[in-house]
Order: structure tokens, then C-alpha cells, then sequence
């Protein structure tokens, strides 16, 4: 299963949160990693999906592709351990292969 990320229809952003601060999200709770590193590599997946320029834009803000953009740059996320949050932030998983959405 590490290998597989999933983007589900309603994307679990947090609302308040803009797209880079969603993106860096998951970097913040790993220790160790420098505040230089998470931004290289929040830039980086934000570059990827095409979001850079509304990297400071909150989900309400954004299209609904944009939208599905930023959960896929959480999913791809390196973590050092799978886990599922009840509070129904995603999953963080380890580099995922694939990225599965169903729109």
C-alpha cells in the first residue's frame, strides 16, 4: 500500500489553510527537517501540479482541478510512516508510485 496514494472527491483541505501552507502541512510534523528543505520541497510540488502561482490561495479560492492539484502535492508527501488521522486530514503516506483520483 505504500506504493498507492488516493484523491477522493472532497479532498480533506483544511479551509483555512492556503494551498502551500496545506502542502507543507505534513512536512511540519516530521522532525528533523529544516524550515529551508520543507519550502524547497513545498515549492517543488506545487511546480509540479502547476500551482505555483496560487500557492497563497485558500481551497475556497480555487477551482475544483486546482483544488484536486493541492491534495494530490499532500499525498506525494515523503513520510516516514503510514497513519490515518480521525480528524480526516489524508493520510500520510510514503512517496506513493501512483496517485488514484476518482474525478
Amino acid at each position: 500500500m505504500n506504493t498507492l496514494g488516493f484523491v477522493f472527491q472532497t479532498f480533506n483541505l483544511l479551509p483555512v489553510l492556503s494551498a502551500w501552507e496545506n502542502v507543507e502541512y505534513p512536512l511540519l510534523q516530521q522532525r528533523g527537517l529544516n524550515k529551508r528543505t520543507r519550502h524547497e520541497r513545498v515549492a517543488r510540488y506545487l511546480n509540479v501540479v502547476g500551482l505555483e502561482r496560487y500557492a497563497h490561495h485558500r481551497p475556497n479560492e480555487l477551482s475544483g482541478g486546482q483544488r484536486q492539484r493541492v491534495a494530490i502535492a499532500v499525498r506525494w508527501q515523503p513520510s516516514r510512516a503510514s497513519c490515518w488521522r480521525t480528524s480526516r486530514r489524508p493520510t500520510l503516506i510514503t512517496r506513493p508510485a501512483k496517485v488514484f483520483s476518482n474525478s
